[in-house]
């Protein structure tokens, strides 16, 4: 084949990325020119790649907004590359890439593996796919840079997840997390953003989004605040609250204000009406100003034990009062957007369903979102093991507690469950990949972990998964994230098939070191008994065979290093490499402290320092900030336990 001619029909926007795309990875491949051109039909007469919606007489997949089916398939001497919409023709052409041998180990150019090939054959395909799961995104979180939010935006499609969630109505907090930072190497002149630049910033993203055709997710909390006229766009403190906008407020313990000073962690006074239309017309005006959104999250403050305590809004529990604001709320949204959706949220205050308000008002626009926040990642999702005795039972009004396990969650979302109605469309907000990653392989492993979780969920009666997580998680590697998605796509994959497909891509020839050392690693830390203090409890034996095997393989990944010739997987083996380091500096903290050293403040300190030295190596792939939690709790706990001794003593 002198050429590949790719024949795109149609002019959606996901269709015309994947012809541009499919274009360059074949001519990167192959060596062959690769052209597009655009056509009104497929022509068996005039072979080629055909991408597109609209095929006739092949079976094609029928159209569909929600879910996602892809088709690769032979028509005489032609490849057709078709979906249920724009998103899975641009899944269909990564797909087919795959098969070619290319791969993608992280976000970015430098984590694109495309290997040298023969011209492939056009004729021989037929791969029908379709996700298992509706729901598959990510959330912003962390600190972040346009860049690589940009990245792991393009990265979401070679990995068929569909969707993504800008919080709030700006995601200023975010952005200012990252370009108000002063790090040499990283950020030479740091500034406050203004609310306009952060603005821009999320139009850049949600362009991104809309490209890919993917399902666009926006707000979240905040609605509480701009119903009294606050702009709530983060966990800012304020001294206290306009008088005026005080009747609005909660009444907790007598007074009515902000909840610990923090506008968006502060509920309002339901049982007043006033307060209940601001609320829907805010929701509702958005939605008209704002149709570019699919789903429409509606969600409550993000504080806890802070619902009105006043005589009106006492007869009725906190769900009751979500409830009838979403009962007020659906069928407006479907009057002026019909095509939106919004998301109910169970968290917090909300995690049990109401007592005696019916969702009478929720219409077919309604998705529930479960949101277990506190639950333990050393064990699946409803792994028995993880279990409290007696059950728990529902909480009264501000008496919400920590739930003790994960069967406490199981139980909360069976019972919201059996309120709703049984189609009731249905996702989970989960956070393997926020804070708790910065501890994968030290308090959970998450390859493993989510194997187990996105198939419970499902058999539980969730159709998917929102990650509310860090942008950059690719250090040590992205393997569990890409897992993750792999599992929510297909219920057959297992976390080997996600390893052998990984590994060879990612670190080449000797890619069996490298899968080889983190898995002796993971064994040999175990699973954490001590979900918020991993470090706790951890035998001298065990801290010291830790250290010995980390010193002993870290020789081993710089000689890798220093020898692999490919950009991909060299930059594999730098990251891996330091990775191990930090691993080898807070173990060997946590030893000396097991042993009784002195030195164990100092180490700990060492190893924080080692994070902020590296920073500008790394920092594409890893959010230094939420990694320096860990040195920084661990040594915050110490100092706290050696102060009690000097007390007592």
């Amino acid at each position: 084949m002198t050429s590949f001619m790719i024949y795109r029909l149609g002019n959606d926007a996901p269709v015309r990325l994947a012809a541009k795309d499919l274009a360059r990875c074949l001519r990167a491949m192959t060596g062959t020119r690769a052209q597009v051109r655009g056509v009104k039909a497929f022509c068996a007469d005039r072979p080629g790649i055909y991408m597109g919606l609209g095929f006739t007489g092949i079976k094609a997949p029928k159209e569909d907004r929600w879910d996602d089916t892809l088709l690769v398939k032979s028509a005489g001497e032609s490849l057709i590359l078709t979906g249920s919409n724009g998103r899975s023709v641009l899944f269909a052409a990564y797909r087919w890439l795959e098969t070619l041998g290319a791969r993608w180990v992280r976000p970015g150019k430098d984590g694109e593996y495309l290997p040298k090939i023969e011209a492939p054959k056009l004729t021989g395909w037929d791969i029908r796919e379709k996700a298992v799961n509706r729901h598959r995104g990510i959330c912003i979180e962390g600190t972040c840079y346009l860049e690589q939010v940009l990245d792991l935006i393009d990265f979401m499609p070679k990995l068929r997840m569909n969707a993504y969630m800008l919080q709030f109505r700006v995601s200023g907090y975010f952005w200012r997390r990252w370009y108000e930072r002063d790090v040499p190497g990283v950020i030479d002149e740091p500034r406050l953003l203004t609310l306009e630049e952060c603005a821009a910033l999320d139009n850049r993203v949600a362009d991104a989004v809309k490209e890919r055709g993917l399902l666009y997710h926006k707000v979240g909390h905040g609605w509480t605040c701009e119903a009294v006229g606050n702009h709530g766009s983060g966990w800012e403190q304020e001294e206290s609250a306009p008088t005026e906008i005080r009747p609005f407020l909660a009444e907790v313990n007598g007074a009515r204000n902000w909840w610990g000073g923090v506008p968006l962690n502060t509920e309002l006074c339901y049982s007043n009406l006033e307060v209940r239309r601001r609320f829907v017309d805010e929701v509702i005006t958005y939605a008209k100003a704002h149709p570019e959104v699919d789903v429409l999250h509606i969600w409550a403050s993000d504080g806890m034990n802070n619902h009105c305590e006043c005589a009106n809004c006492a007869p009725l529990q906190p769900s009751d009062w979500y409830i009838t604001l979403l009962n007020e709320v659906s069928p407006r949204l479907t009057e002026v957007a019909p095509d939106m959706r919004i998301v109910a949220l169970c968290y917090s205050n909300t995690m049990w369903p109401p007592y005696q308000v019916p969702p009478a008002g929720l219409g077919d626009n309604l998705i529930f979102m479960f949101a277990p926040i506190s639950r333990c990642y050393a064990h699946s999702i409803l792994d028995p093991k993880c279990s409290a005795e007696p059950p728990l039972e529902p909480w009264q009004r501000n008496q919400v507690g920590r739930p003790r396990a994960n069967s406490d969650y199981r139980d909360m979302l069976k019972a919201w469950q059996e309120y709703l109605p049984k189609d009731t469309d249905a996702f989970v907000f989960d956070y393997h990949y926020w804070i708790h990653f910065c501890n994968d392989l030290l308090t959970a492993d998450f390859l493993h972990t989510t194997y187990y979780d996105v198939r419970q969920y499902h058999r539980a009666g969730i159709n998917g998964m929102m990650n509310c997580q860090l942008q950059r998680t690719s250090l040590p590697t992205a393997l569990a994230q890409i897992a993750t998605a792999e599992y929510m796509w297909s219920d057959r994959v297992t976390a080997k098939d996600v390893e052998d497909r990984y590994f060879p891509a990612a670190f080449g020839p000797e890619c069996e070191l490298a899968r080889d050392f983190l898995d002796a690693f993971r064994k040999l830390v175990g699973v954490s008994t001590n979900h918020d203090h991993w470090w706790n409890g951890r035998a001298p034996r065990r801290t010291r065979a830790i250290v010995r095997l980390l010193r002993a393989g870290l020789p081993e990944l710089r000689a890798e290093m220093q020898a692999s010739a490919h950009p991909v997987q060299k930059l594999s083996w730098k990251l891996l490499t330091h990775w191990a380091r930090y691993m080898e500096l807070i173990w060997s903290a946590i030893d000396a402290r097991a042993r009784g050293r002195a030195d164990a403040h100092a180490k700990i300190e060492k190893a924080a320092a080692y994070l902020k030295r590296i920073e500008p190596q790394v920092y594409p792939w890893m959010d230094i900030p939420f990694w320096l939690h860990a040195p920084n709790a661990i040594q915050g706990q110490w100092k706290a336990e050696d102060e009690q001794l000097l007390v007592k003593a």
